[in-house]
């Protein structure tokens, strides 16, 4: 799962790429622009142009978690609701803190149908329970859903996504070269799969 957060002022900077990057590989202004879909060279192509745009702009960052799902126990395994909330907690919530408001804005296809509370809801009350512990202002979570054809910040972050799953499934490095040292990222494992994963890199 991989994600782009932006402040503020940064925001624009992600649309005016992905505008530009959509022109330039053949790609209709309101067709929505996948990882699935770019041949090698333009994989490589934005691999590194988009990593310029990270480094030029301290308001972007890039973030993602890499999870081992063979050890996802059976009661996450069979709600994908808890298991979305609860990664996005892992992987977001010490960067969320840091701020006095945000606002999350998922791929509507990454969440399944709601079986416990909406993702902002969960992550306002870590947010509570996190400024409860070591004082503090509690960060206010906010919530857009927008179709991800319609959001630059939700294409970018797919295209994020394309390039850490090459790596981290061992299919090319070549493209993660240009973000290994401007994404953080975590690496989660359920322990029922820590025996069987001391190759993964």
């Amino acid at each position: 799962m991989a994600t782009i957060s932006t402040d503020e002022d940064s925001h624009k900077h992600i649309g005016r790429f992905m505008k530009g990057a959509k022109k330039k590989y053949g790609f209709s202004p309101k067709q929505e622009m996948k990882w699935t879909d770019l041949n090698d060279n333009q994989r490589l192509d934005f691999s590194e142009k988009a990593a310029e745009l990270i480094k030029k702009h301290d308001g972007l960052q890039c973030h993602a978690i890499v999870v081992a799902k063979r050890g996802v126990n059976l009661r996450l395994r069979n709600d994908k609701n808890l298991l979305y909330n609860y990664l996005i907690r892992m992987s977001l919530l010490d960067e969320i803190v840091k701020h006095p408001s945000v606002t999350l804005i998922p791929d509507p296809q990454g969440i399944a149908p709601n079986t416990g509370a909406p993702l902002h809801i969960y992550i306002q009350h870590m947010a509570y329970e996190h400024a409860a512990s070591v004082g503090g202002d509690v960060t206010m979570v906010g919530f857009k859903q927008l179709d991800s054809s319609a959001s630059f910040g939700i294409q970018f972050a797919d295209m994020l996504a394309g390039i850490i799953q090459q790596k981290y499934e061992g299919i090319s490095e070549e493209y993660f070269t240009h973000f290994s040292e401007i994404t953080q990222i975590k690496k989660f494992f359920f322990p029922s799969a820590q025996g069987q994963l001391s190759s993964f890199p």
